[in-house]
């Protein structure tokens, strides 16, 4: 079993790399589910908008741009500087989508302003999980025989 020496105990260094895959590739799925599987709330908020088709093309053009650009940018920055980078840009935005809402339903914000607002955040999360989604598979030579 992977993650285990001859003796049974357990090897950290390899275990927490598959550990980390496995929690990274749940939240970076989940991000995208989090705007996917509020499709009958956007609904409710953004009427007359296909919301099903943006959401999943935004953060699906977002992230393939991400992994683009770290191609090019593999030698130019550091993996850790990369992931940094991605969580920076992609925690911001999946906080500020909740936060449109108050200000949307005070009407200090219009239908179109917000409904722009949230497709961008979605658009630049996707960005950000690109970037960390580029930098697992470099981790990989690291990891402990």
């Amino acid at each position: 079993m992977p993650g285990w020496n001859t003796s049974g105990d357990l090897d950290y260094g390899l275990t927490f790399f598959f550990f980390s895959g496995a929690i990274f590739s749940f939240f970076f799925l989940s991000l995208l589910e989090r705007f996917i599987s509020a499709v009958d709330y956007f609904h409710a908020v953004y009427p007359d908008r296909d919301i099903e088709f943006l959401m999943a093309a935004c953060y699906i053009y977002g992230t393939t741009l991400s992994m683009l650009a770290n191609a090019f940018l593999v030698t130019k920055f550091s993996t850790n500087s990369r992931i940094r980078f991605g969580y920076l840009v992609f925690i911001p935005c999946l906080l500020v989508v909740p936060i449109i809402d108050p200000f949307l339903i005070s009407g200090a914000l219009s239908v179109d302003m917000a409904f722009a607002l949230t497709v961008v955040c979605v658009f630049v999360s996707g960005i950000g999980c690109g970037g960390n989604l580029w930098c697992f598979p470099f981790l990989s030579p690291r990891v402990p025989s």
